[in-house]
Parts: structure tokens; C-alpha cells; sequence
């Protein structure tokens, strides 16, 4: 009885992660003579959905993976990365045997692969990678890549200005995967790629390396102008800025806005003044504003990708205080001086100073200040010469300067001399010569002693 019989390899193995033809088969009959089939039986057994036989020429067939085989991740029936079917051949009405074949699948040196997290960056934004390496082993751990520097092991960005260790992104998951280091995205690297290349170990071995690049990283918004100053003056405010970060796009504008302090809200994205100089202006000044009124201001920088954040700060127009009004009373060698509050234009008055002369220099160090600071209201100045007419002036100050000062004359009065001593004396017959005595005071006069009247040459 003629008999068939399939021959080639019945137990073989296959490196993971490729395709192409495991093993080839053919026919002989019951002597061993090598015959043509008329053709191959469709394959059978437990993972015959797995693998494809083809004729390959005349007489024989291959044995192929349909999909390439992961031994980390086996496809098998019983899982174990040993694939089992049958091949059988048919020519004429005889057919053979189902010939029994193991493909054992092999663990290969899988290469690592890094993801990210976005994967197009944005300037100012982070990235984070992932690395990825199904051979797994104690190597693909956190402390080893990270730390172990010293040996080169880590990850390298490029370009690498700007490194900043941070935390994984949320839900991050994966077979054996490692987080690496959170890369802060400069603005240098916009238009360009960022580049990792991180070195680890693995269960295969030391010293693997894997290398990837994001997408092209997209310029955003420019940051907020930087040392946003104010100079307040008269019915004006002065804002002064330094450039704002372009964030990979020139910034080719500045703009500012302002309302009144007590204001509840900014009126939606109105009201908007275009500082001149375009992307170079670092100054403008708001003008026609009222003294002593807050306002609130916004300064905020555009480039191609838009407007950036603002920038807010508050400021008080003002100018100097307005002169106080100003009252003498003389006295005994003295002027008192009274003045009403100086109108403060804005700024609180913080001092008040005054000054007298009674020739056309003004006495000693000029201006001198009154005790009390801003809230002083008189002053008195003593030491005056009588009957002298003195000019006073007395001027405010607050925080943008001095004020007119205003001015008024005085002149203390000459005190007549206090006497003490008997209106009407009287002298005894035979008595003494002495009538009464008298004595005159008058502080800072000499006394002249005269005497009047009709017997007035009688006495002494």
C-alpha cells in the first residue's frame, strides 16, 4: 500500500519580533523518495490560526508567523510561547499523516523606546518620557537610570538648558516603563525638536541605550512684561516694563489700559492703548488723569501666537501741595504763625516748613521744619526784635515735592517799661529827703530814668 509521509523539522525555534519562514516541509512516499504533492491540507492543531503554510516551488511548502511573534506578550493557546499545529499533504486520494510541529518562540534583545508627554511640546511647557523595554529586568527601575549619572546612565536632552527634575504625569501606566526626568521646554527650542537619550540597563545586559525625538515644538504667547514700574505726576502716570519673555515668537507690540481703582471690573477686552516703538517700547505714559484718584493699570505683551498674560499695578497721580493759608499774631519779641491744611494734590502732605527774614536775606539754614510733620498747624518764632517788620513764608511737602510756600509780614511791638513805686507821695516837715522809690523793669531794654513836670527841678 503506497503510503505518504511529510518530513522537516518537528520541534524548531523563532526569534520574537520578526516575520518570514520558520521551517519547510515535504513529501516522500513509503520507500523515502521525495514526491510532488498535488497539494498542502489547511493547518491543524491548537494554534494553526497563528501560523500559514504555503507552496513554496514544486514540491515543498513554508511554514510562516502571519504576525510576528512577541515573546513577552505570547499569542499561543496555552500561553507559553510554544506554537504547536500539524501539516498535512494530499496527492491523489492518499493523504498523510498530520505531521506534529513545535515552533518555540525565542527571547530576543528588544530594543527600548521612549515615549512623550505631549508629544508636541509648547515653549514654557514641559515634557515628559517614557521609556519602555519589554525584556523588563531589574536595571529598568527609577533609581537606576536617574541616579547612577556617575556612569553615565540617565537621560540626556538636548538642547539642555533647561532641566528640571518633576513628577510623573498623571496616569502614566505601561508594561515594565520608566518615568525619566521632566524636561522644562526653553525658548530656544521652538521651531526645533527635543531630543532624549537615556541610558539604562537591562535583563539582556548593561549599557542600552534608546533615543527619540518629540515633534516640533510650537511657539506660544509671550510672557508677561517683567519690572512693571510706575512715576506718578501731575494728572499723569509714567509706566516703565523690561521685554517679555517671546516664548519663540517675536512680541511686536506692547499694550496698556487703565480705570479708576474703586471700578468693580475691567470692561471685557476693551479699551486697549498700542504702546509706540512697537516690540521695542519699554515706556509710555497715561496723561489727563485726575490728581489724588487710584487708578489700576494693565500692561500685557503680543506676539504671532497672541496676547500674553497682563500685568497689573495701581498708581496715584499728584502734584505738589498747594500753598496753606497762613496767619501771624505778634507778640512780646515773637511772632505766632497759623495755617490752615495745605491742599495736598494727590499725596499726602507729609511736612510743613517755615522761614523769615526781615532784610532781603533769609535767617539762618533758610528753611526749617515745623514740629508735627503733616499734621502741624503753628509754629511760633521767638527772639524777634521789636518794632522790626519780619516777612514769614511757610510752604508743605509731600511725596512729589515742595509747594509754593505763602507768605505774611509782622512786626512785634516795643513793650512799654512795668513800674512799681507810690502815685502820690508825701514828705514830712524836717523830715527825710527821700520821697518814694521806684523801680522800672523792661527785658532786653536799658531804662532810662526822667523826670517832669512843674518841680521836677526840685527833684532827683
Amino acid at each position: 500500500m503506497r503510503v505518504l509521509t511529510v518530513q522537516g523539522p518537528s520541534d524548531t525555534t523563532f526569534a520574537e519580533g520578526h516575520t518570514g519562514e520558520v521551517a519547510r516541509y515535504w513529501v516522500a512516499d513509503g520507500g523515502g523518495q521525495r514526491v510532488t504533492p498535488d497539494g498542502w491540507e489547511a493547518l491543524a492543531g491548537a494554534d494553526r490560526g497563528k501560523l500559514s503554510l504555503a507552496a513554496a516551488g514544486t514540491d515543498s511548502a513554508a511554514l510562516s508567523f502571519k504576525t510576528a511573534p512577541d515573546y513577552e506578550v505570547p499569542a499561543d493557546a496555552n500561553r507559553d510561547s510554544v506554537y504547536e499545529v500539524s501539516v498535512q499533504a494530499r496527492q491523489g486520494p492518499l493523504r498523510s499523516a498530520p505531521y506534529p510541529v513545535r515552533v518555540r518562540v525565542t527571547n530576543e534583545d528588544d530594543p527600548g523606546f521612549i515615549t512623550f508627554a505631549p508629544a508636541t511640546p509648547k515653549v514654557g511647557g514641559t515634557v515628559h518620557a517614557t521609556l519602555a523595554d519589554e525584556d523588563g529586568g531589574a536595571g529598568i527601575v527609577a533609581s537606576k537610570v536617574i541616579e547612577d549619572s556617575d556612569e553615565g546612565h540617565g537621560w540626556h536632552w538636548t538642547p539642555s538648558d533647561a532641566l528640571d527634575p518633576c513628577p510623573p504625569p498623571s496616569g502614566a501606566s505601561g508594561a515594565v516603563s520608566l518615568l525619566g526626568d521632566c524636561y522644562k521646554v526653553p525658548a530656544s527650542a521652538a521651531g526645533r525638536r527635543v531630543r532624549v537619550l537615556v541610558r539604562y540597563d537591562d535583563a539582556h545586559g548593561p549599557d542600552k541605550t534608546a533615543e527619540d525625538s518629540t515633534g516640533v515644538v510650537q511657539a506660544v504667547p509671550p510672557g508677561p512684561p517683567e519690572d512693571v514700574e510706575t512715576d506718578p505726576g501731575d494728572e499723569r502716570v509714567a509706566l516703565t516694563w523690561t521685554e517679555a519673555e517671546p516664548n519663540g515668537a517675536a512680541v511686536d507690540r506692547y499694550e496698556h489700559r487703565h480705570r479708576i481703582s474703586s471700578t468693580l471690573s475691567w470692561d471685557e477686552d476693551r479699551g486697549w492703548n498700542t504702546a509706540p516703538g512697537g516690540g521695542a517700547a519699554r515706556s509710555d505714559t497715561v496723561k489727563t488723569l485726575d490728581n489724588g484718584t487710584s487708578y489700576t493699570f494693565q500692561i500685557r505683551a503680543r506676539n504671532a501666537k497672541g496676547y500674553g498674560d497682563t500685568v497689573e499695578v495701581s498708581a496715584t497721580p499728584a502734584t505738589v501741595p498747594d500753598p496753606p493759608d497762613l496767619s501771624a499774631e505778634p507778640g512780646d519779641r515773637q511772632v505766632a504763625l497759623t495755617w490752615t491744611a495745605a491742599p495736598d494734590n494727590g499725596a499726602e502732605v507729609d511736612l510743613y516748613e517755615m522761614r523769615y527774614r526781615s532784610r532781603s536775606r533769609w535767617t539762618g539754614r533758610d528753611w526749617h521744619p515745623v514740629d508735627g510733620e503733616g499734621a502741624a498747624r503753628d509754629t511760633t518764632v521767638t527772639g524777634l526784635s521789636p518794632d522790626t517788620t519780619y516777612t514769614f513764608q511757610v510752604r508743605a511737602h509731600n511725596r512729589v515735592g515742595y509747594g509754593e510756600p505763602d507768605s505774611v509780614a509782622a512786626a512785634p511791638p516795643n513793650q512799654k517799661p512795668v513800674c512799681t513805686g507810690p502815685e502820690t507821695p508825701s514828705l514830712a516837715e524836717n523830715g527825710s529827703r527821700q520821697v518814694g522809690t521806684y523801680t522800672c523793669t523792661d527785658p532786653g531794654d536799658a531804662i532810662t530814668w526822667i523826670l517832669k513836670g512843674a518841680q521836677a527841678a526840685a527833684c532827683s
